[in-house]
């Protein structure tokens, strides 16, 4: 049986026809024709901004392959976050754009710092200098649209899943505290009652305003924050030292999240939806023909009297 020979038909792009003339461009496409470009020329293409890496052989350990990191490889990229702080806003999903904004507005860098969201709100910001780092913690509290921002520096071993939810810096005042308290290594030992001290404020520092001290301390707000904290001095003397915090956020037992208290919101909520109705105030008639006149005695019925005055008898 002869198999027919079908001749194959060459496509042609129709392009559209110069100009003075009225007939299109017709080109022949050689799909047989093999681009002179190398067979790795994906790989080379998508690294040309990228990293090269290489494998290492990992280690076996507990019968399981493990990445034993390098303690210098790990040091490079340590210094590189040095200067970074993490920037949360409760409540709110704000946008990088809008984070910039804040940040060129209200804390008037230097030079600008680098803006990375991470997720959820989550944001990571670089600055160019650790002096602009630690202004910017010792300048707080914020707001953000109205709503209170967590700013904390970052650390090696810090956790976005847990620790920025529950380890909050919070500005407190230590009023009428004594002046012989006031130095480093007091006001470290008061804070440490609350929390992590970080740092004190500068009228603080200088002690230019006596009234009261202030700080910063990273207190872990899934507990009851102290209001009074005791205090002793080196004579062994004890006193009760007041605690005042600026901001008090609220953290949720039921479902381990902050900025809310779902049973005090459940409770509100209650109240608001209570609809209360007005209804008008009945008057209720006093009949007066029982009442005898002034100066005539009361009639006595039963175990009750009646006592009339006459006010013109009395005058």
């Amino acid at each position: 049986m002869d198999v027919p020979i079908v001749t194959p038909v060459i496509p042609t792009l129709v392009l559209e026809p110069p100009a003075g003339s009225s007939q299109p461009t017709q080109r022949r496409l050689d799909l047989q024709a093999t681009p002179d470009v190398p067979a790795n020329s994906f790989v080379e293409n998508n690294r040309i901004n990228g990293m090269k890496l290489t494998f290492i052989n990992p280690m076996l350990k507990n019968g399981s392959p493990t990445a034993c990191l390098q303690q210098n490889a790990v040091d490079i990229e340590l210094k590189k976050w040095a200067n970074a702080v993490i920037l949360y806003v409760i409540g709110d999903n704000p946008t990088i754009k809008y984070i910039s904004t804040f940040v060129d507005k209200q804390w008037l860098c230097e030079s600008k710092p680098e803006i990375f969201l991470y997720s959820e709100g989550y944001f990571l910001i670089r600055f160019g200098s650790v002096e602009e780092k630690e202004r910017v913690l010792c300048s707080g509290p914020y707001t953000i649209a109205n709503r209170p921002a967590i700013v904390k520096g970052w650390s090696a071993d810090f956790n976005f899943n847990t620790e920025i939810l529950k380890l909050i810096p919070l500005w407190i005042k230590l009023p009428n505290l004594p002046l012989n308290c006031w130095g480093m290594d007091s006001l470290s030992r008061i804070g440490s009652t609350l929390g992590n001290p970080l740092f004190a404020d500068e009228c603080t520092t200088t002690q230019n305003r006596i009234s009261f001290a202030r700080m910063l301390v990273e207190v872990d707000v899934t507990h009851p924050l102290l209001h009074k904290v005791m205090v002793e001095d080196p004579h062994g003397k004890a006193f009760e030292q007041v605690v005042q915090y600026e901001w008090e956020p609220k953290f949720c037992d039921t479902c381990q999240k902050l900025g809310h208290n779902c049973v005090a919101d459940v409770a509100q909520e209650h109240r608001r939806r209570t609809k209360k109705i007005w209804v008008p105030k009945v008057t209720v008639a006093r009949d007066t023909s029982a009442i005898p006149p002034p100066g005539v005695p009361s009639t006595v019925t039963g175990d009750s009297t009646l006592v009339v005055s006459d006010p013109v008898a009395e005058g």
